[in-house]
């Protein structure tokens, strides 16, 4: 169960909006289509560290991640991709509604051999809300729903077994600070649900747009 949460925190990872970048509180796309990102993520029984790359303009954006998530006596490398659409903005240019889609996949090794891996798709939707603007900085609160299921495999020996993961999901809050049209940076809080003993986790992403700047609606 405890790999679903980290399946739902990846998704979260990369799920960047595009044009306005209101929905995840990024910086907007209309300076650049690339951004490259980093964020940690920490709760009571893990820790998580991944980076990516993601692109987007107009309406479609997509984002691919690597990272590596570690618990007492496990480290698992992890690895994952997104996709999603932008809708809005409504209320003046402030309010952004970003549904998507996310796959993941996660493997480790025992110290006894046997070898782990899971495999996660996730589902959801983010909005935000662009509290104060500038030409060149943002505040904006987001919230972000998103359910999660896979399946698992252990093989051990030559043999293998796999199962079912139960489905589960989250809610996440951030405020994204952005700053000289290019950087960001996300604090967040995300609280799972559906799931045995999972406790909430505390995050910090951040990210830095690639290439020449362009003027933006953002006033």
């Amino acid at each position: 169960m405890r790999r679903v949460l980290v399946a739902l925190l990846f998704s979260l990872a990369g799920s960047a909006g595009a044009s306005a970048q209101i929905c995840t509180g990024f910086a907007t796309f209309d300076f650049a289509r690339a951004r490259l990102f980093a964020d940690a993520a920490f709760s009571s029984s893990r820790e998580r560290y991944h980076g990516g790359a993601i692109y987007g303009g107009g309406r479609v954006f997509g984002s691919v991640e690597v990272g590596m998530t570690t618990y007492t006596t496990e480290e698992w490398l992890d690895y994952g991709a997104g996709l999603g659409v932008q809708l809005g903005p409504w209320a003046g240019r402030r309010l952004q509604l970003c549904p998507q889609v996310g796959v993941a996949s996660s493997s480790s090794t025992s110290d006894l051999g046997s070898d782990h891996s899971e495999k996660h798709i996730s589902a959801g939707v983010s909005v935000g809300y662009s509290l104060r603007r500038t030409r060149t900085t943002q505040l904006a609160p987001t919230a972000t729903l998103l359910v999660s299921g896979g399946r698992s495999k252990v093989s051990f020996g030559g043999g293998s077994r796999s199962a079912d993961i139960n489905s589960s999901g989250s809610i996440a809050f951030g405020l994204g600070f952005q700053f000289d049209r290019q950087a960001t940076v996300i604090p967040s809080i995300t609280v799972p649900f559906g799931a045995k003993r999972a406790g909430s986790t505390y995050g910090i992403r951040f990210s830095i747009t690639l290439g020449s700047t362009r003027d933006s609606d953002l006033r």
